[in-house]
């Protein structure tokens, strides 16, 4: 159990630092030029090897950049739903009944 609370801890360390990385806009444009470099070896590979290369690079990227996107996501939202209820837990009149609402919806319990 402790190699793999030791693991995660790793996982999302690298996965957050990733997100932030490939969100800079010097990625976008290394990103870029590689399309363009990718677009002028067209003109001197045959189709089929210069399409598979392409073709592999997204496909790998893209798989790997969804969890990396939904782990950020997961993340912000988790924060913003703790503030949110922070600040409904400071106000005096405020009506928590609402409380747990999501995880009642998550389990299936209410619509």
């Amino acid at each position: 159990m402790k190699a793999l609370k030791k693991a995660e801890k790793l996982l999302t360390s690298l996965m957050n630092h990733l997100a932030d990385f490939v969100g800079k806009p010097q990625v976008f444009a290394v990103v870029f030029l590689i399309m363009v470099g990718w677009f002028g070896a067209g003109l001197f590979l045959e189709y089929e090897t210069w399409f598979d290369i392409i073709d592999f690079t997204i496909f790998v990227s893209t798989f790997l950049l969804l969890f990396v996107l939904q782990s950020s996501q997961n993340a912000d939202t988790k924060a913003i739903q703790d503030k949110l209820d922070e600040i409904i837990d400071s106000l005096p009149t405020a009506d928590r009944t609402k409380e747990g609402e999501e995880k009642k919806i998550k389990r299936g319990e209410k619509e």
